[in-house]
């Protein structure tokens, strides 16, 4: 029996849901299992150390009721490098009784270690973003329908938007955001390939980390033009906006 499965893609919901009952097939007795479940504390958003140890003591126990022990650890991205260490002792001996699961967005934020110690289970990538607040998720969407739109549709927000993007510290704050939600597309799909690329010019790649790279690099730019100059940021914003390639959903 395999103890140890990474599930990778997909969103937060159907990571969780395909750890808690797609994979207790594996043993043919999907409802016995004594579960613990590990996620990021609220507070500091990560997962410490401790909680991994307190599931490792959790797992060293023999099962009450049920065959097996499962430890289940949402978004594991999240884990500080002292918990992933931690973790690497139960992954390389793990307890005959145990099976554990590792949810995150890619592999890319874990130790190779970690992820050469499970079975990889890859779903199929989608926009997930981490969100902060109701503003924050209103700018992450607003900007993603931003990327899939056309150049006329692009120049019309801007000219809707020109009040704040005439103020430089809102300007500065939603680009941000924008670099926010590329740095996530690019980890996204340099892991599992599935977005779609779609650029303005034909000869570019359509599937391509690169051209993620390229539109992240040119919102870096934009940012410390308008921060360190005196370009308009609504000229700026319109030339990059012109500049990004269109994002669609396969």
């Amino acid at each position: 029996m395999i103890h140890s499965f990474l599930i990778v893609g997909g969103t937060r919901e159907k990571r969780k849901l395909q750890a808690i009952s797609g994979l207790s097939g594996q043993t043919r007795e999907p409802h016995k299992f004594d579960t613990t479940i590990l996620e990021p504390k609220e507070d500091k958003r990560m997962i410490t150390i401790d909680q991994v140890r307190d599931l490792q003591h959790q797992l060293s126990l023999k099962p009450y009721a049920a065959k097996l022990k499962t430890g289940i650890i949402l978004e594991a991205q999240r884990m500080t490098v002292e918990a992933q260490n931690a973790l690497l002792k139960t992954l390389e001996e793990p307890p005959a009784h145990s099976v554990l699961i590792l949810t995150a967005l890619s592999t890319k934020n874990l130790l190779p270690t970690i992820v050469s110690r499970c079975q990889t289970v890859r779903l199929r990538p989608e926009i997930d973003l981490e969100i902060e607040s109701k503003e924050h998720q209103q700018a992450v969407e607003e900007f993603l329908q931003l990327l899939r739109s056309g150049s006329g549709e692009r120049l019309a927000w801007v000219e809707e938007n020109k009040k704040i993007i005439n103020d430089q510290p809102s300007t500065l704050n939603m680009l941000d955001v924008w670099i926010s939600v590329l740095r996530d597309l690019l980890l996204i799909n340099s892991d599992c390939p599935g977005l779609v690329l779609n650029s303005l010019n034909p000869p570019n790649s359509l599937n391509s980390p690169q051209i993620l790279t390229m539109a992240l690099e040119r919102t870096i730019e934009t940012k410390n033009l308008i921060a360190k100059t005196n370009v308009s940021p609504r000229l700026a914003l319109e030339v990059l906006l012109l500049d990004l390639p269109v994002l669609s959903n396969p």
